[in-house]
């Protein structure tokens, strides 16, 4: 069933669950398949755009669950609770003022600051040929020091120009995330940053602690930003696309750099990720999360896959001649595992 406001806005909400290469540890759990919501707008003049909502659970502030109820309910598209869904619905109706003319988010005085990004890569298992950034996760699996340590002095002198962000998920403790950086004195000028590097750490302002730049991910809450040399944010967690890149150029305008970072999306949330980098101005967003995908509604996009992601080449914004209409089947699945079932009530 579709929705509709007295705008004579329709939408439509499917449950989209994207196949995997492989698995990925994501909050405690080990997934084989990503699912996520996909939100079709459509105006009384028939113009399409497409939303995602696509909630980490164990992450963001919402998971899948608190999605699909609030897909159940008739008011869903009112809703102002759920930052995932809010992402979804306010992308599709950024979609919809640009097939109106009125710029790439529907804000034509924001120009792309970038017109080509170089994302930073995720781990380092292939060739980093190419790569300015790789971020490296440390502290898997409880306390590794040494071998962190080892693997990241044997990265740094294989690719000599290699800029390395480390991320600890705040699974360290402050003295092995002290130790760790200790165990790579000499190689300050190649660590980026270190990402979250212990549980509670941005309770207070740890700029300084460490001989390396602090980055502030998912311990983001108000303003403790402040407490961090960069703050990263995941779009798709956050709710107003609008509302993220604002805080963006607050945090800019304070000083500190910005790094804008993917949740596992499809293509129509990596559309909306990567544009907002390019109008903040992130020289190595983290797009690599698009590289676990083994297909995507309306064929797995290319765009991802290169060393740079020109923005000229990528669609202006998430509508139907991107992502293909589902059909009008409740329910479909493919042979690469992609599935596709119609919630929106």
């Amino acid at each position: 069933m579709m929705a509709k406001t007295p705008e004579g806005m329709t939408y439509r909400a499917f449950l989209v669950t994207l196949p995997l290469h492989r698995p990925i540890p994501v909050g405690g759990v080990s997934w084989t398949e990503r699912p996520v919501v996909l939100i079709r707008a459509e105006d009384s003049e028939g113009r399409t755009a497409w939303g995602e909502a696509a909630p980490l659970d164990g992450y963001g502030s919402d998971t899948l669950a608190d999605v699909l109820d609030a897909l159940s309910q008739p008011e869903w598209t009112r809703t102002n609770e759920l930052p995932s869904l809010v992402c979804a619905l306010e992308t599709a109706h950024m979609g919809l003022a640009a097939c109106r003319g009125k710029g790439v988010f529907g804000l034509p005085q924001d120009e792309p600051a970038l017109t080509n990004l170089t994302p930073a890569a995720l781990g380092a298992d292939g060739s980093l040929e190419g790569a300015t950034h790789v971020k490296i996760k440390v502290g898997r699996g409880g306390s590794q020091v040494d071998t962190d340590i080892e693997r990241i002095r044997i990265l740094s002198a294989r690719y000599p120009d290699l800029q390395i962000r480390l991320d600890g998920n705040g699974l360290l403790t402050r003295d092995d995330a002290l130790r760790l950086i200790e165990g790579l004195e000499g190689l300050y000028n190649r660590i980026d940053f270190f990402e979250e590097p212990w549980r509670g750490g941005f309770d207070q302002d740890i700029r300084g602690v460490l001989p390396v730049p602090v980055a502030i991910d998912e311990s983001l809450a108000e303003d403790n930003w402040q407490c961090a040399d960069v703050c990263i944010l995941k779009p798709s967690l956050m709710g107003s696309p609008a509302a993220t890149m604002a805080l963006a150029r607050r945090v800019q305008a304070a000083g500190r750099r910005v790094t804008v970072s993917s949740a596992f999306e499809s293509q129509v949330g990596m559309i909306m990720v990567t544009r907002l980098a390019a109008l903040i101005g992130d020289t190595a967003p983290g797009l690599g999360t698009y590289a676990y995908m083994a297909d995507d509604w309306g064929r797995r996009a290319p765009w991802w896959d290169e060393t740079s992601v020109s923005i000229e080449r990528l669609p202006a914004i998430p509508r139907s001649a991107v992502v293909p209409g589902p059909s009008p089947m409740a329910r479909r699945r493919f042979a690469s595992g992609l599935k596709v079932e119609e919630v929106s009530r």
